[in-house]
């Protein structure tokens, strides 16, 4: 798949080019006959026997150049996540395939307090894959200032590390957890481990692992293959 960007009369596109050639489906006129919540707008056409996809991004800024030099904090996610759950929803109730949403950081794209997702018809990579991947991409993007957003991250990448999980279901237990750690409300220099990940360690060496934050160099390893993460349980 080829991918550049075009200015027509309709503003900035995003352009995805296939060589397979064009089939106009139900899929296509749903999108351009309703609004659809979380959805960029979207054209095809055949050109030279493949076939063009046009999404408007007027104004929109990608994902991947959002946090390039920005990081991801708590309310960021928060807001990514709750958006994402809405727009399977919308895509499933206008019977569209969910695994047509692209979830590489380079085709979600953001503006004014809203994500905007790319609908590609000829992709169906299966959706809970895509989502495991950008929770590896989320891990090493998030503000490592933050110690709420990082356990958000770690945990959201273990659950989808499950076979067959859910991502309704995951989304809902991790922002459950913030919540419930919020009401909390835990002391600012309390530590927090991944489970199974550290053993336990004597109360007088808390400082010092704070300093060292140790949890920070797991985010920053080579993962093996897609999936794994050295040292992971």
């Amino acid at each position: 798949m080829k991918t550049e960007y075009k200015k027509n009369i309709s503003g900035v596109c995003l352009v995805l080019e296939e060589e397979k050639a064009y089939q106009e489906d139900y899929q296509i006129l749903m999108i351009e006959a309703n609004d659809i919540f979380g959805l960029l707008p979207l054209k095809a056409q055949g050109i030279n026997g493949g076939s063009r996809y046009y999404y408007t991004i007027n104004g929109k800024v990608n994902m991947k150049a959002m946090y390039e030099k920005l990081k991801i904090g708590k309310q960021d996610l928060l807001l990514f996540l709750n958006q994402f759950l809405q727009t399977t929803r919308a895509v499933y109730d206008h019977m569209l395939n969910i695994n047509s949403i692209l979830l590489d950081p380079e085709y979600i794209f953001y503006e004014d307090g809203q994500f905007y997702f790319c609908y590609h018809p000829l992709s169906n990579e299966e959706l809970f894959v895509q989502f495991h991947h950008l929770t590896e991409y989320i891990v090493r993007q998030v503000d490592y200032e933050d110690k709420g957003v990082i356990r958000m991250a770690y945990e959201l990448h273990k659950k989808t590390m499950e076979e067959n999980y859910s991502i309704e279901h995951v989304i809902a237990q991790v922002s459950h957890e913030q919540e419930a750690e919020e009401e909390s409300e835990p002391e600012e220099d309390e530590l927090w481990e991944p489970e199974d990940v550290y053993e336990k360690r004597p109360e007088k060496e808390e400082k010092r692992l704070i300093k060292e934050n140790p949890i920070y160099k797991i985010f920053q390893r080579k993962k093996s293959k897609w999936g794994e993460w050295n040292d992971l349980p």
